[in-house]
Parts: C-alpha cells; sequence; structure tokens
C-alpha cells in the first residue's frame, strides 16, 4: 500500500485527519497548509499514485433491503478508524459497532474502509444487471 507512506511522511494534519482536504481547521486559513500540501504533491510525484479511504457502513435490514451509508472520505486509514471510533457512538451504529467480516463466511454487516487510488476507472469492463 504504497499510499499508507503519505501517513508515514506527513506530520499530524487537521485538515486532513477531518476527512477533507480543502477544509480550514483550528482558524488556520488555507495558505497556511501551503507545505502539506507541497509534501502531498511530493508524494504524488513520486510514487505516482495518490489515494484516499472510504468509509461505509452496512445495515441488512430484510433479505431484499440493505442500508449503505457512505459515511466519509478520508486521507488516511488511520483518520478512518479514528472515525469508525466517533461513529460507533452515535444512535444506530451502536447497534452493529463492528466492522464487516467478508472472510470466511462472517457477517457484511457493520464498518468498511477501502482504499481508492485517485483518478483511476474502476469499472473499465461495465456491468450487467442480472434479474
Amino acid at each position: 500500500m504504497l499510499c499508507s507512506l503519505l501517513s508515514s511522511l506527513r506530520p499530524s494534519w487537521g485538515f486532513l485527519d477531518n476527512g477533507c482536504a480543502g477544509s480550514i481547521a483550528a482558524g488556520r486559513q488555507a495558505s497556511d497548509f501551503a507545505d502539506e500540501f507541497r509534501l502531498i504533491e511530493q508524494f504524488v510525484w513520486v510514487t505516482g499514485r495518490a489515494c484516499v479511504y472510504l468509509l461505509q457502513h452496512l445495515h441488512i435490514l430484510n433479505d431484499d433491503e440493505e442500508d449503505v451509508k457512505v459515511l466519509g472520505i478520508y486521507a488516511t486509514r488511520e483518520a478512518a478508524v479514528a472515525a469508525v471510533e466517533r461513529y460507533r457512538r452515535l444512535p444506530g451504529f451502536l447497534d452493529l459497532p463492528q466492522f464487516a467480516d467478508h472472510e470466511d463466511g462472517g457477517s457484511p454487516e457493520g464498518f468498511s474502509i477501502d482504499e481508492y487510488e485517485l483518478d483511476l476507472d474502476y469499472w473499465q469492463d461495465g456491468y450487467v444487471c442480472m434479474s
């Protein structure tokens, strides 16, 4: 996971840890983050890629209905895991606070974090609807 390298390169960036690189944190202005943005640009230049971490929660309501919630998109896996800890305390999430387990017939319900490389086409072969 080359994207994890960004986590080890970066200092503590409040503007990334809250899940939105464009937001302003703790009263700082966008111009205050120039050094951080340069480091991100260097990371992308060195590795040739940049990625984000998509946090979702799945609750299976019945055999025909699922409730999938996109909870946030984060710059680091650590920020996504920290968000799970915040969500676990909220109504609804208290009922399914675990991570989904897709291995060996485990429950698909709960939180999941998926890494996505930016500027990549993920459905290059199209799709087929099954009835």
